[in-house]
């Protein structure tokens, strides 16, 4: 990380003070939505190509996890929207169009 690093993000100047010397990042979508994985490295790691291999596999994997997740909480959305009681028939005509809306 250089000191122009530091300077235009706020995040990695803490980071440097905690040993931090390389930040490695591993860009992933997941349909529209766009996120980073990254990984800080402290000084004296020379394997930054298996380190990059590794990075791209817990992409893949975060990836999976993430997918997962959102058509679990699409399915618990749905089964609430399906599951609501319906109004009594009463209360239906009430909050019904006039006809002469139509």
């Amino acid at each position: 990380m250089t000191t122009e690093d530091r300077a235009t993000n706020p995040l990695l100047g803490p980071a440097a003070e905690r040993g931090l010397r390389t930040i490695m990042v591993s860009p992933f979508k997941l349909e529209a939505q766009s996120f980073a994985l990254l990984i800080g490295l402290g000084e004296g790691r020379t394997d930054l190509t298996e380190l990059s291999h590794l990075l791209d596999q817990a992409a893949s994997a975060l990836r999976s996890i993430l997918r997962r997740l959102r058509d679990e909480e699409q399915a618990r959305l749905l089964r609430r929207v399906v599951e609501m009681p319906t109004p009594p028939s009463s209360e239906r005509r009430a909050t019904a169009r006039p006809r002469s809306w139509a």
